[in-house]
């Protein structure tokens, strides 16, 4: 993030923030990200429960998203969040992989045959 710029023009003054300034400002900058990540987190924990896989994708994805525009991608804080968005990730392989099986199951073994007729006819 652009916090000097947006700082600079926030001080009114031309002159810019001290450096204590600024490292004060970077360091709430962080507070209200981690505060607004977790509030992510929250809600794909929230989704994972209630069944609702994609929604947590989304709201993970959301949550690591922030944190790496302040973090940088390799930080620790990054890492320690992966789990949450493995499990959403993995929740929603499961739903498609249920639907899937689930049409299987509602064809039935009877339509197999069917597509194995179908494909021996084409051969002669």
């Amino acid at each position: 993030l652009h916090v000097g710029r947006a700082a600079t023009a926030a001080s009114g003054s031309g002159g810019g923030l001290s450096a204590a300034e600024m490292a004060a400002l970077s360091v709430k900058l962080r507070r209200v990200v981690a505060r607004a990540s977790e509030a992510f987190d929250d809600l794909a924990r929230m989704c994972l429960a209630g069944g609702k896989a994609s929604l947590a994708l989304d709201y993970a994805t959301r949550s690591l998203e922030l944190r790496a525009t302040i973090f940088g991608k390799h930080h620790a804080f990054i890492q320690s969040r992966l789990g949450l968005y493995g499990q959403a990730y993995t929740g929603v392989g499961q739903d498609r992989y249920g639907g899937a099986l689930k049409q299987f199951a509602e064809r039935g073994p009877a339509s197999d045959a069917g597509h194995a007729e179908a494909a021996a006819a084409s051969q002669r």
